[in-house]
């Protein structure tokens, strides 16, 4: 039989109670006529992502639009909150009249006191299933006729509160006693075992020892008539002892006389001797003296030496640098000299031709020479800039395409982490450089919900070198976007740092397969790109993908020296050798990343130290930036 429902409970609540019930409703229920009839609620459609209870974007908005649905007079969701409103309050009174062990009725619950309700809220609590939430409680007493003011319910909230704390407290003590009793008993156990074993041991070899000895004795009385000979004899030959002792006496107090002379000579030899030491103890301190003058006159003149070796080998070390800046210089003059000449023999050749053609009166063909002929060597794939795509405004709208381009990409790892971190490098004016397999399909699927492109890529082979011809290459490709990969670890390092110094319009994402691949690649490096580490990647191929221009939400951003993310950058790493450069665009992007996105400090400044700065330090520096956040963890928990 179908339930009647009781609208006229809805008469006496106020739009805090139609809040707290909607945010107690499943969501599964609350989500039920929007899944069923979708062209009526289309507007909320794109606020609830994937309409299921476990998206947080339906936990976060579904109570919210559920509320709004009800003021507006929907039918659907009046008779929701009017039966979630009768099951509370049948569940209220069940609890009271039924389950507790002292007998209550609601009359009494009306002249409780705050402390009466704390032990009421404790034994509700003990009963399986349930749970404390005071505005639920109030909304429910209130729904019986048992109206509790505001005070009291400020009052009430603050001391339950406490009290969970202070139970929480209780809990953790009881567990950590229980925890030390076992470990106590244990301990206990083990020594009393090892203590048994001792003396049992101990008892063995005590019946042994009284077995030997009762042996002994035997055989000690089986000798005792052979021992009352021997004791005859002894005497006997104590006898003529006492005679001989007689004549040692005598003998010994000559020898003392004699003792006596040589302690006096001895005495004198002794004197004499300290006499000596004292005087060859002199002689050798002068000669330490004028030793150690010699050797420190000898540590000066080293010391001075050393200066001078290590004042020759910075000079050395300048001019290696600027040999190295002139080499390039000389590299880039014959890269162009190579192409001026190509050039004028192209057009030598293409001129020749064209006179042969015009004396044999051949229709003349039209020759178009290109200036780069070894621009094949690159691998290129050209992208295009994707007409359809629709103009976001809205973040919530970003977050949806983006979450659907990397789940169609095969990408596994969180996304609104990995999202923050590319748009943060972006945005802080630096280069992604994306680590891992995968990281094309991921780049396309970012940059169609940022930029709607589908980017152009270039794969660099194997010793490449042409500076020039990769330039060109970037600036000729149809679209804003680039994706460039295998620059790292194929001994083309050097072609990139030109590039990235020129300050291209382009947007370039650097793709490498491993992090092997930047093991020997210099700090300096980073100054211009981000490392963001890709994983869980599947082998899946790229389709379906949603284009869209989400350029106007984000700003390039760029903070002073007084910026949160500076303040952490220059604590951590300010006595650490690396660039004043790189410390700037770090601090732009932990401060971006905590100002902009809401990102716990803490977090951020592992999440960094993790995933980049730990392969630019030794162990040593490592360790000792963990040092400087244990020891003052205050700054990154205010």
């Amino acid at each position: 039989m179908k339930k009647e429902v009781d609208y006229d409970i809805l008469q006496g609540l106020n739009d805090d109670d139609v809040e707290v019930i909607c945010q107690n409703v499943d969501l599964d229920v609350l989500l039920h006529p929007i899944k069923h009839n979708a062209k009526k609620y289309n507007r909320y459609t794109r606020l609830l992502g994937r309409m299921d209870k476990k998206s947080l974007l339906a936990q976060k908005n579904m109570p919210k639009i559920a509320t709004e649905l009800y003021h507006k007079g929907d039918n659907a969701y009046y008779q929701i909150v009017a039966i979630e409103a009768m099951e509370l309050k049948h569940i209220f009174i069940k609890i009271i009249k039924n389950e507790l062990k002292v007998s209550i009725t609601l009359k009494d619950l009306a002249n409780y006191s705050i402390e009466e309700y704390i032990s009421l809220f404790t034994q509700i609590e003990k009963i399986h299933g349930n749970s404390i939430d005071v505005q639920l409680f109030v909304l429910q007493s209130k729904m019986n006729g048992i109206v509790i003011d505001k005070e009291k319910q400020i009052i009430l909230t603050d001391q339950w509160k406490y009290h969970c704390k202070f139970k929480q407290l209780e809990d953790d003590f009881q567990l950590e006693k229980e925890n030390l009793i076992k470990e106590h008993k244990s301990n206990t156990n083990s020594q009393l075992k090892k203590q048994r074993a001792h003396y049992e041991t101990l008892i063995l070899e005590k019946e042994d020892n009284e077995n030997q000895l009762r042996e002994f004795i035997k055989n000690k009385e089986n000798g005792n008539f052979e021992l009352e000979k021997e004791i005859t004899v002894y005497k006997s030959e104590i006898s003529d002892l006492k005679m001989d002792k007689l004549q040692n006496i005598e003998f010994i107090k000559s020898l003392q006389k004699e003792s006596l002379n040589l302690s006096k000579t001895i005495e004198g030899l002794k004197k004499n001797i300290s006499e000596q030491n004292d005087k060859y103890r002199i002689e050798l301190r002068k000669e330490w003296e004028s030793s150690n003058l010699l050797l420190l006159k000898e540590n000066e003149e080293l010391e001075s030496k050393v200066l001078e070796l290590k004042k020759e080998l910075e000079e050395l070390t300048q001019k290696k640098k600027e040999l190295l800046i002139s080499l390039e210089s000389v590299q880039d003059l014959m890269d162009s000299c190579t192409v001026d000449f190509k050039n004028q023999m192209v057009n030598q050749l293409v001129t020749k031709t064209v006179e042969e053609v015009n004396q044999t009166n051949i229709p003349i063909q039209s020759f178009q020479s290109s200036s780069f002929s070894e621009q094949s060597e690159l691998y290129i794939i050209d992208g295009s800039k994707v007409a359809e795509h629709c103009m976001l405004d809205d973040n919530e709208k970003f977050l949806d395409i983006i979450e659907s381009n990397l789940e169609n990409a095969g990408c596994k790892m969180r996304a609104t982490e990995l999202i923050d971190n590319i748009n943060a490098t972006i945005n802080s004016n630096l280069i992604p450089l994306l680590c891992g397999f995968g990281t094309r399909k991921l780049a396309f699927a970012f940059i169609a919900a940022r930029y709607a492109e589908n980017p152009t890529v270039i794969s660099i082979p194997n010793g490449f070198t042409s500076i020039r011809q990769l330039e060109v290459a970037i600036n000729s490709a149809p679209t804003n976007c680039i994706i460039i990969e295998d620059a790292f670890g194929k001994m083309s390092e050097n072609i990139v740092l030109p590039i990235l110094r020129n300050n291209l319009k382009k947007q370039l994402i650097f793709c490498c397969e491993d992090l092997h691949n930047l093991k020997y690649l210099d700090n300096y490096y980073y100054n211009y790109f981000q490392l963001i580490q890709v994983s869980r990647m599947g082998n899946y191929k790229l389709i379906d993908l949603k284009y869209a221009k989400a350029e106007d939400l984000f700003k390039r951003i760029e903070y002073d020296n007084k910026a949160i993310g500076h303040q952490l950058v220059r604590y951590l790493v300010d006595e650490i050798d690396l660039s004043d450069t790189y410390k700037i665009t770090r601090g732009n992007m932990l401060t971006y990343k905590i100002q902009e996105l809401s990102y716990d400090k803490e977090k951020a400044v592992h999440k960094w130290i993790k995933k980049e700065l730990h392969y630019l330090l030794t162990n040593e520096q490592e360790e000792k930036i963990f040092e400087k956040i244990e020891n003052n963890d205050s700054i990154f928990k205010e």
